[in-house]
């Protein structure tokens, strides 16, 4: 995952905000029902992405690794580099595919 500048801005006003250290990426759900959440928490030591600290698992890494989170009027907005492959094959009624 790569995290802009601009996005960098609003993530240090939201743990500003929350008091907390550490943004946690991680996800619910299965294949094409897959929502990425993020949370706020307290760490004593994490990766750092950008000059903050960033949790997630290994496979929430894996599935982020083509993507950037970047804001766009204020507002968080992930875009992502590959397009939707074999892994949204099997979703009918417009899931949306790998937006």
């Amino acid at each position: 995952m790569k995290i802009t500048d601009s996005a960098k801005v609003i993530l240090e006003q939201i743990l500003d905000q929350e008091n907390k250290n550490c943004i946690t990426f991680f996800t619910q759900g299965e294949g094409c029902q897959t929502r990425l959440c993020m949370d706020c928490i307290v760490v004593t030591d994490a990766m750092q992405n950008n000059g903050l600290y960033v949790d997630m698992s290994e496979e929430t890494a894996r599935l982020l690794e083509d993507i950037t989170l970047d804001a766009e009027d204020g507002n968080l907005v992930i875009t992502s580099m590959h397009s939707c492959g074999s892994s949204c094959s099997s979703c009918s009624g417009g899931c949306g595919g790998c937006q």
